[in-house]
């Protein structure tokens, strides 16, 4: 028994408890990591997958000022791969179709909601100067 405290209060435990203790040390390193990695992931609550929320105010300045390219674009892509999905299937498919399938596609784009926010704003501004 006083062997036990002898050893105790002069630090010379034998090896086995040094071996437990730098496992035990080791185990809660890893458990700290591991939770601070945690905590760093979740610590920005306001990233979310939507990705008009994650935009910055440049981004959205410089997607509302090219709205009609970025509409041509989608415009001329989505045209290109109905009129290749339509006629694929059949021999004569009339142009109206394909434009109607195009238009179809495009309102679910992300510059139609560009463009909404330059109707508002230009009916916003509009009703304020009473025109």
């Amino acid at each position: 028994m006083d062997n036990d405290i002898l050893q105790s209060l002069t630090g010379n435990a034998p090896l086995s408890d040094k071996l437990d203790a730098y496992s035990d040390y080791q185990i809660n390193y890893l458990k700290n990591k591991i939770y601070i990695q945690s905590l760093k992931d979740n610590s920005n609550p306001n990233i979310t997958n939507n990705e008009f929320l994650n935009l910055t105010m440049s981004e959205i300045y410089d997607n509302i000022i090219n709205v009609i390219p970025n509409l041509y674009k989608d415009y001329s892509k989505n045209y290109l791969k109905n009129s290749i999905d339509l006629k694929q299937n059949s021999d004569y498919v009339p142009e109206q179709l394909i434009v109607k399938h195009t238009l179809i596609d495009l309102l679910s784009t992300k510059n139609i909601i560009y463009l909404g926010i330059i109707i508002i704003f230009t009916s916003f501004f509009l009703y304020i100067i009473n025109l």
